[in-house]
């Protein structure tokens, strides 16, 4: 469901649906330092809601909803309400629809591409919505979640959560250790890349420090692996000349089993805007929207 800016602001005191993903790992777009600097105020938290998949799902979640009703006969009922757990205060719920007389929600979807979405029976749902509705469930304290998604605007597909206390309890577990974090204000451990550059952006002491058994252990392990990558990016660029060499002008090469085994066809050539030749031309106009991004680390093994 859209947000007010008042609710976008409260979120900052609580954990929420989404932020329950990012907490547990499973949000392929989540970052759990930058969520833990939103609740901080250490960061604003991004506006989306002018981003076309946002929009698209705003837009289209009564038709959702409106689907699910006409498919199922189970009456909804829309809600702007915050709900909070009953005993840990920092849970909250912003649900998309309570279903009457059921203890039940109903969570609109809304995706390009059938990944992660189970066919024909098949209960299985993408795992960061899964968390989310585990999440909402142990919130509103209710036996189940119906989460329904419309698929490239014409497959409709609904599916069914039960509460399942095993993730119940694990999901909590990992949420009151990143609330605590946030009480603290000591950061989480940074769990990738994304989320350690998050953290430490920015270096600003140069005094040098001795590693310990283990990290040694780690440099020399990511020498070998980064030397077994560039082994192997060469032998596959060694094999994809030899190839391209038979193939010549050819564009499909068949296997022997009589089905194409690789193709390599003409693509249509890439538009580039010309910078070098705009900033010479017009010195003044390219200085003025000349814009310099923020210091990055570069991270070399010796």
């Amino acid at each position: 469901m859209s947000l007010t800016e008042k609710q976008l602001q409260e979120r900052k005191n609580y954990i929420g649906g989404s932020d329950s993903s990012t907490i547990c790992g499973v949000n392929p777009y989540g970052n759990i330092i930058e969520l833990w600097q939103e609740k901080l105020g250490l960061k604003e938290i991004e506006d989306i809601s002018h981003k076309p998949a946002i929009r698209a799902g705003n837009y289209l979640e009564p038709v959702v909803a409106q689907w699910f009703e006409d498919d199922t006969k189970k009456p909804l009922e829309i809600t702007s309400e915050t709900f909070y757990h009953k005993s840990i205060p920092y849970m909250a719920a912003n649900i998309d629809r309570l279903v009457k007389g059921e203890s039940a929600i109903l969570e609109c979807k809304t995706a390009g591409r059938d990944i992660g979405w189970g066919k024909d029976g098949d209960n299985t749902i993408p795992d960061y919505y899964l968390c989310q509705v585990a999440h909402y469930v142990a919130t509103l304290d209710l036996e189940m979640a119906y989460i329904a998604v419309l698929i490239a605007g014409n497959d409709f597909r609904w599916y069914t959560y039960e509460r399942n206390q095993k993730l119940e309890d694990m999901i909590i577990k990992k949420e009151k250790a990143f609330w605590e974090c946030v009480q603290k204000e000591e950061a989480p451990e940074p769990r990738t890349s994304e989320e350690i550059i998050s953290l430490y952006c920015q270096a600003n002491n140069e005094e040098p420090l001795m590693v310990d058994n283990e990290l040694e252990e780690c440099i020399e392990l990511l020498k070998v692996n980064r030397q077994h990558i560039k082994i192997l990016e060469e032998s596959n660029e060694s094999y994809e000349v030899k190839i391209k060499a038979f193939m010549k002008n050819h564009d499909i090469l068949h296997g022997r089993n009589g089905k194409p085994a690789c193709t390599w066809k003409n693509a249509k050539g890439a538009t580039r805007f010309d910078l070098k030749k705009f900033s010479e031309e017009n010195q003044t106009l390219y200085e003025k929207y000349l814009k310099i991004g923020n210091p990055s680390r570069r991270f070399i093994i010796k």
